[in-house]
């Protein structure tokens, strides 16, 4: 079973789980690919801005997590900043359990979560969560957001490494645009 998500290029990335892939031969191909992407609507980027776009699509393909299916960059502004998403699945959850708890796999949050119900057709329902994690005392905080979906084909869970609020609150529209595109195909 594949899962399968429509991305605006304008702003996401699609990072494959693993290298050959369709498109790419190798992590480096990718890298190069995301960054021409990244300076053909940013012609002018300066040198710093360029190297700094590099070690960000660097950075991704070594963030993420060996268990994603695959991963989500979102580049959302003109400044060589970038949050990873990170994309799994795993079995239908059963009843009683806690969809939270699942997408934090016990990460201690500073505050509540801000939770939210979701559906989206043909994968299933769930929550998004927004999450606040502790900081040091004169650090500042990270945030993280996440989605668990869970039908009767499995369960998606979609999180965040670890950025800032102010980049939880730019992805948040267009992560649940995102979210509403997923489909299992066979």
């Amino acid at each position: 079973m594949r899962l399968d998500v429509e991305v605006d290029e304008r702003y996401w990335a699609h990072l494959p789980g693993e290298f050959p892939s369709d498109g790419y031969a190798d992590r480096g191909a990718w890298e190069r690919d995301v960054v021409a992407r990244y300076l053909a609507v940013r012609p002018d980027a300066d040198d710093a801005t360029r190297a700094a776009a590099a070690d960000i699509a660097e950075a991704a393909v070594d963030g993420l997590m060996p268990s994603a299916l695959f991963g989500l960059l979102f580049w959302p502004t003109r400044r060589a900043a970038a949050a990873l998403l990170h994309v799994d699945l795993a079995p239908t959850l059963r009843r009683g359990d806690d969809p939270v708890r699942e997408l934090l796999d016990g990460v201690p949050t500073a505050l509540p979560p801000s939770v939210d119900p979701v559906e989206v057709p043909g994968v299933g329902s769930g929550v998004a969560v927004r999450f606040v994690l502790p900081a040091a005392p004169g650090e500042t905080p990270v945030a993280g957001i996440g989605y668990v979906l869970s039908g009767p084909r499995g369960s998606v869970r979609i999180v965040s490494s670890p950025t800032s609020t102010t980049m939880v609150g730019m992805l948040d529209a267009p992560l649940r645009e995102l979210v509403g595109t997923l489909r299992f195909v066979a």
